[in-house]
């Protein structure tokens, strides 16, 4: 999605502020501040997942990984009413498996579970090379 102009990577950055409508970041490389107009946020700071919310609410991670347990069909944690979506659910992944293209779904499951509508079934993915 990067190569593709889709999504607008800024590496080597730091959040200055977010507010209601822009970003403040500061380059590392030079120290300049940058404001960018934005509607929404998502930040996406790595591969580490950072698990202390999860922990701080009480939210059950298993194995070594760390991902926060959950339904997958509602994507409910173990704490009610508190539900993961995205690669959060994976927790510190060594093989990639749950990435932003394939996790559109949690969104929907989520809408359903809250809703009482049945929450959709998984699509077919294409089948990603091993690594």
């Amino acid at each position: 999605m990067i190569k593709s102009g889709q999504v607008r990577a800024l590496y080597e950055t730091e959040v200055v502020s977010i507010d209601a409508e822009k970003v403040m970041l500061r380059s590392a490389a030079d120290q300049t501040v940058h404001e960018i107009d934005a509607d929404d946020v998502y930040l996406a700071i790595g591969f580490e997942s950072d698990c202390s919310l999860f922990e701080s609410i009480g939210a059950r991670l298993e194995g070594e990984a760390r991902s926060v347990f959950h339904d997958p069909k509602t994507m409910e944690t173990s704490v009610g009413d508190l539900y993961v979506a995205g690669t959060a659910v994976a927790g510190t992944q060594a093989r990639f498996r749950v990435y932003i293209e394939n996790s559109h779904i949690h969104a929907k499951r989520i809408a359903a579970a809250l809703s009482g509508e049945t929450p959709p079934e998984e699509p077919d993915y294409p089948l990603l090379p091993e690594s």
